[in-house]
This record gives C-alpha cells, structure tokens and sequence, in this order.
C-alpha cells in the first residue's frame, strides 16, 4: 500500500496534477520507503540464501554477492 500510494502521487506530480502537499509528503516519503525497502529485502535474501542450502554459501553460485549487494542499500 505504501508503495501504491507514492506511486500514485507521482503519477499525480508527472500530470502536473498533484498538490503541494502531495509533493512534500513524496519528498518525504521516498527515502523513508527506500529505507524500508532495503531492510526488507535483507530478510528476503537471507532466506534465500537458506533455502539453497549449501550451495548458497558457495561463491561460485553468485547467491553470497548478491545478498551482499543487498545488504549495501541500507547504507546508500
């Protein structure tokens, strides 16, 4: 629902149809989602990375860089 309701505001704002405060709230509110985001996508990776087993340990699947990608979106 979060994600809908920014999009829907920029959908507003490329219109040139969107409040002023449906742009601040937007302002705001990206980073704040991006944050969110990025927190959820950790859990999910991390899980994947369990449900491969073994082999998402092993380097040469590539499954360990990208939970390691994801883990630097937090700090971005």
């Amino acid at each position: 629902m979060f994600t809908l309701t920014l999009a829907n505001i920029l959908g507003k704002m490329e219109e040139g149809k969107a409040t002023k405060d449906e742009g601040n709230i937007f302002r705001i509110m990206v980073p704040i989602l991006k944050l969110f985001v990025g927190k959820e996508a950790v859990a999910v990776c991390s899980e994947g990375v369990e449900c491969f087993g073994g082999q998402g340990y092993i380097e040469t699947t590539g499954i360990p860089g990208i939970l390691r990608d994801v883990q630097v979106n937090n700090i971005s």
